[in-house]
C-alpha cells in the first residue's frame, strides 16, 4: 500500500485494476446469449433429421404463452424496481420515455423492427416468435401497475432479482417450445450468416449498440443494467434446466415418454 494514500485513491486504484476483467466478463455473457439460443435450435434440426423430435405439439404450443407470461412479469418487475433495465430492453425504455408510448407498445415496435431486419437478412421469425412478442408487449403493460413497489433499496434489489429469474424461466420455456427464437437472437444469427463474424461477437456489438441508443433516448439505466449483462446468460441456462425438470416430472406423472425424450435432447 502506498504511504499516505487516501481511501478515494485506493478505491480508484482497485477499480482501475479490476475494470478490465469485469468488462471481459460482461462481454462474454452478452456473447453467450446467442449461443444459448442457437444451440437448442441446432439440436432441434439434428433431432428432426433423426426422427426423434417427438414431443407432443400441445406441450410446445402451451409453452409459448407461458414463456410470454414469465418474460413479461420479469421485465415489469425490473422496470418497477427502479434499478434500470437490461441492455436488450433499453431501446424500448428509451422510446417509451421519448415518445410517451407505453413500455409494451415501445417493446413491440422495437421487436417488430428487429424482426423485419432479420427477415430481410434471411432469418424470418416463426409463428412462436410473433405470438411471443405480441403477448409480452400486452402483458408488460398489464403487469406494470400490479407490481409497483415503494420499498427500500434491498427490497427493490430483491424485486429486480425475482424479475431476472422470471425472464430466465420464460426464455427457458421458449427454447423448449422450439417454435421460434427471440428477435434479438434472430438478428444476431442473420448478421452472422451474412458477415461470417462469430455470432457471439455480433451479439456483443448488437447489445452495446442498443444500450447506447437507449441512453441517447433517455432509457432507465442503473445497477440493474449491469446485473442483467452479468447474469442473464447463466440465468437463462438455469431457467431452461428448471423448465426441463418440470417437463420431466410431467412426463413421469402422466407417462408421456415423448416429453422425456424432448427434454434430454434440448437440455444443456
Amino acid at each position: 500500500m502506498l504511504t499516505g494514500e487516501s481511501p478515494l485513491a485506493r478505491a480508484r486504484r482497485v477499480v482501475v485494476a479490476v475494470a478490465p476483467a469485469v468488462m471481459r466478463w460482461v462481454g462474454q455473457q452478452l456473447g453467450t446469449l446467442s449461443r444459448i439460443s442457437a444451440r437448442p435450435a441446432a439440436r432441434a434440426r439434428m433431432a428432426s433429421a433423426n426422427t426423434i423430435r417427438r414431443q407432443p405439439m400441445v406441450v410446445r404450443v402451451l409453452l409459448v404463452p407461458l414463456a410470454s407470461l414469465f418474460v413479461a412479469m420479469g421485465v415489469a418487475l425490473q422496470i418497477t424496481s427502479g434499478l434500470g433495465v437490461g441492455p436488450g430492453d433499453m431501446v424500448a425504455s428509451g422510446l417509451s420515455a421519448a415518445t410517451g408510448l407505453s413500455f409494451g407498445s415501445a417493446a413491440m415496435l422495437m421487436s417488430g423492427t428487429l424482426a423485419l431486419i432479420a427477415t430481410a437478412l434471411g432469418r424470418p421469425p416463426k409463428m412462436g416468435t410473433l405470438v411471443n412478442v405480441a403477448l409480452i408487449a400486452l402483458l408488460i403493460d398489464l403487469f406494470l401497475p400490479l407490481v409497483a413497489i415503494e420499498g427500500g433499496y434491498l427490497s427493490r434489489l430483491l424485486h429486480f432479482g425475482v424479475g431476472l429469474w422470471s425472464v430466465g424461466l420464460g426464455i427457458g420455456c421458449l427454447l423448449h417450445a422450439r417454435l421460434g427464437i427471440g428477435t434479438h437472437e434472430a438478428l444476431s444469427l442473420a448478421i452472422s450468416d451474412h458477415t461470417g463474424i462469430a455470432v457471439g461477437h455480433v451479439r456483443r456489438s448488437q447489445e452495446l449498440s442498443l444500450l447506447a441508443l437507449g441512453l441517447v433516448l433517455g432509457s432507465q439505466f442503473g445497477i440493474g443494467t449491469f446485473l442483467v449483462a452479468l447474469f442473464i446468460a447463466p440465468v437463462i441456462s438455469a431457467g431452461t434446466a428448471t423448465v426441463g425438470k418440470a417437463l420431466t416430472t410431467l412426463a413421469t406423472t402422466f407417462d408421456v415418454p415423448e416429453i422425456d425424450a424432448h427434454v434430454a435432447d434440448i437440455s444443456f
